[in-house]
């Protein structure tokens, strides 16, 4: 029988095919092959309630509440602003849930929880001595409200900055209490890295993984492109703003130079929720803007080359670890290859100046893959960023008994110093 352990989201961790629910949805893969996992969740989408049956394979227990925020938004303010509290804390506070997880901690007893995102964090007393909390910061509420405040005008913006000092004060606080504190290594979280040196918590930034046997080149992809096409593809979330400002800064300054020498090159914008920025780019000539897709797979095989010219989001790294699966030759930026166990070099290429990445692109749509170089790094991933792996030190503080891989363990230390509490 497998220890029981309490998996908290503030969005349903299904599909795994959009970007920012893929973390949440291995974790929770690889967490259920040692625990019996009780999981609560939110729907934020109407579509979403499609998936719920289909997460029961890994949960012992499931609980799903719709998300209030679009209903009850004005009232949340004005409690929000009562309370002293985050208006993301309020929208999530719900008695329904908090009463569930009560019932469910009490039915398994359970003494791990593991809380996806900390706008969960208010539902677990982390005064419990006998309870071992693990929060995720990835995906950290502050930063979102941070990014909105820089493309948004007063008055949004005087709401908006209290709502991320409140925010900000509210993760602090959850971090000063959790058993373990994790995160990434994104250029993005620089600041709450620096406060998590200044906490006496243990804490651990865990690299990204890749699904090697989803993402298999040696399957069969229908291709979806007209044959004639040099395709270039950036897959990843269109309203995400590192994002949308990647393919903004490539349509316009890089693109246009590609084309002027292959005449037919096409620079396909493959993902989920495109913002209005990114929508236009679609009148650019040879530019596609692509939402409505199964699988991006199929574009991944059939592509020339991948791109990810984003410096800073942990979610470039992802897409960077998918293509090389699919054995696509890639083109980035310095800052997207990263903490990743990869070299820059053929077929996967690191550059900075706006000429290195024409040249390097036309290079790529105008020769042959170098197929035998390909496999060898998509062999690299497939043992060094497997889900299995890279939750290794995870695993590993809450007690199951896995062996750490020494590169794992390394990017773990040398970026955030780690606590010497153990879950027991």
């Amino acid at each position: 029988m497998k220890p029981a352990l309490l998996y908290l989201t503030n969005q349903i961790p299904f599909p795994p095919s959009k970007k920012s629910r893929l973390r949440d949805f291995y974790t929770l893969q690889v967490l259920s092959e040692h625990f019996d996992i009780s999981l609560g969740a939110f729907i934020r989408e109407k579509s979403d309630w499609q998936y719920t049956s289909m997460l029961r394979q890994w949960c012992k227990d499931v609980f799903f509440l719709p998300n209030m925020a679009e209903l009850q938004e004005t009232m949340a303010w004005v409690k929000a602003w009562a309370l002293g509290h985050s208006y993301f804390r309020v929208i999530c506070q719900q008695p329904d849930m908090q009463e569930w997880i009560d019932d469910i901690r009490q039915k398994r007893q359970m003494q791990k929880v593991y809380i996806a995102n900390p706008l969960m964090a208010h539902y677990v007393p982390f005064d419990d001595p006998n309870l071992t909390t693990v929060v995720d910061f990835t995906r950290l509420p502050s930063e979102q409200v941070k990014q909105r405040i820089n493309r948004s005008a007063w008055p949004t913006t005087a709401f908006l900055k209290w709502e991320l000092e409140k925010l900000q004060q509210e993760e602090i606080n959850i971090a000063n209490q959790a058993s373990l504190n994790l995160g990434c290594a994104s250029a993005e979280l620089h600041s709450f890295k620096e406060e998590l040196k200044k906490i006496d918590r243990p804490a651990l930034l865990l690299p990204v993984g890749v699904d090697q046997n989803f993402f298999d080149p040696k399957r069969q992809y229908i291709n979806p492109f007209e044959e004639e096409q040099k395709i270039l593809v950036f897959p990843g979330a269109l309203d995400y703003w590192p994002n949308v400002d990647a393919v903004t800064w490539f349509v316009r300054e890089i693109f246009p130079l590609i084309r002027s020498r292959v005449k037919n090159a096409h620079f396909y914008i493959i993902g989920e929720n495109p913002c209005m920025p990114v929508q236009v780019l679609a009148q650019y000539p040879g530019v596609h803007v692509v939402d409505e897709y199964h699988d991006i797979r199929p574009y991944l095989a059939h592509a020339n080359v991948a791109i990810a010219p984003v410096q800073l989001a942990e979610m470039a790294k992802t897409q960077i670890l998918e293509a090389i699966s699919m054995a696509t030759p890639l083109v980035a930026s310095k800052g997207a290859l990263e903490n990743l166990a990869i070299e820059a070099k053929k077929p996967i290429y690191c550059e900075e100046t706006d000429e290195q990445w024409v040249h390097r692109i036309v290079e790529c749509l105008t020769s042959p893959d170098d197929k035998a170089a390909l496999d060898w790094e998509r062999e690299i991933i497939v043992k060094e960023h497997n889900w299995e792996v890279t939750l290794s030190p995870l695993l590993h503080f809450l007690g199951v008994d896995i062996q750490e891989p020494k590169w794992v363990r390394a990017f773990s230390d040398k970026r955030v110093k780690v606590g010497t509490k153990s879950s027991g």
